[in-house]
């Protein structure tokens, strides 16, 4: 009875029960890494087994086999891996069984070969973990080497006097620089009036700016309607025309130099010259006569319209004749928008039989009413003037 019980103890110490039935499983490893005979062997962390005898398997030690033991209660799914691991701090060794996912279709039997690994110890993990930051203090000990070399050439004698005569340079630039904004600090004081003066005047002015605001846009929007009218007109058609004018001008000089055609014979014939000169005498001591005694020669008075009309009593013609006020006149129409109209809107276009455009306004009976619109418009247009409507 006391080999009984001291059989069976032993193997409760050991972790056995040696009334449970066990499966035996094999694997192979080339190294075992610290694993130990009665170490545990785990499904997720729990104890369903234990390892049962470690040996090589042939004399030439090319491999070691591991057999141990798994409570029958637990079957082996086909393809589970029995990984050598590490439980802890210390290093410590165990077999943990990971099962395959999924779900199993066939189990292992007892006496399978089951396939093996090896996972990393603490010691490998941590040497893997500190490598790199070996390499980077090894990289930082070659930077700190090198940085001292450089150190100890700047810091030698020669460089040592370089580096002394550079600081006092460098005081001495920064006293420049001192002194010289005290300067500008006096400057601006001095001119701070003037400064004042100059942005109250820029203040002014952009308040100037803005209240004629309205008043610039319409200047902007004239100029753009003039320039429109200058697109528009035909530059290079009045340019040959003028060319062409220039060269008529030329040829009728030369003729009249040469003697030829009326003016050119009035030009170069000196009897006619005297002619022309006492008739021009003659003439003169008629209009004087005339201005001195109207009442001898005629009983009218002649009108500054720019034409002769017959004063009969109140009005100016002794027929029922209409008026108009001329400003201008033109070869080429011109747009009545254009802004050499000052803005007005009662502007009337005519053309006359010879193709040209007149441009006027009023249209009365009444000549000395058109007197007084004239001397207004005038300010204006100072050409213009009073025409009869003959239409």
């Amino acid at each position: 009875m006391a080999l009984i019980l001291l059989f069976f103890g032993f193997n409760f110490l050991k972790g056995r029960n040696i009334l449970d039935s066990t499966n035996t499983y094999y694997a192979l490893y080339s190294q075992i890494d610290g694993l130990k005979k009665a170490s545990k062997v785990t499904i997720r962390g729990m104890k369903v087994g234990e390892v049962q005898e470690i040996a090589f398997t042939n004399e030439k030690a090319e491999a070691l086999v591991v057999a141990f033991s798994v409570s029958g209660d637990y079957k082996l799914p086909k393809n589970t891996l029995a990984q050598i691991v590490t439980t802890d701090i210390m290093g410590s060794r165990s077999l943990e069984l990971r099962l395959p996912s999924g779900n199993a279709q066939a189990f292992l039997q007892n006496g399978d070969t089951l396939s093996s690994g090896i996972s990393k110890g603490l010691k490998e993990e941590l040497n893997a973990q500190i490598l790199p930051f070996k390499n980077k203090v090894t990289e930082l000990m070659s930077s700190m080497d090198s940085i001292l070399i450089a150190a100890q050439t700047i810091l030698g004698k020669n460089s040592q006097q370089d580096l002394i005569s550079s600081i006092r340079s460098m005081k001495n630039t920064f006293s420049n620089l001192e002194n010289a904004t005290g300067k500008l600090n006096k400057v601006v004081s001095n001119e701070e009036q003037s400064m004042e003066s100059i942005l109250h005047n820029f203040a002014s002015i952009s308040e100037n700016l803005e209240k004629n605001n309205d008043k610039i846009t319409t200047i902007l929007g004239n100029v753009s309607s003039f320039t429109d009218t200058l697109t528009r007109a035909d530059f290079a058609g009045t340019l040959i025309e003028a060319q062409q004018a220039i060269k008529k001008f030329t040829l009728m000089v030369n003729k009249m130099e040469s003697g030829e055609g009326t003016v050119g014979a009035l030009l170069n014939d000196k009897q006619l010259y005297d002619n022309l000169e006492g008739a021009t005498a003659s003439m003169e001591r008629l209009l004087t006569d005339f201005r001195m005694n109207p009442k001898k020669y005629v009983n009218f008075s002649l009108l500054k319209t720019g034409r002769t009309v017959y004063y009969n009593g109140e009005n100016p013609n002794a027929k029922s004749a209409m008026y108009r006020i001329q400003l201008l006149h033109t070869a080429t129409p011109i747009d009545l928008q254009n802004p050499i109209f000052k803005g007005r809107t009662n502007i009337v276009q005519i053309q006359n039989k010879k193709g040209e455009y007149l441009y006027t306004v009023g249209h009365s009976e009444h000549y000395k009413k058109l007197q007084k619109t004239l001397k207004k418009l005038r300010k204006d247009f100072p050409e213009a003037y009073i025409i009869e409507d003959k239409q």
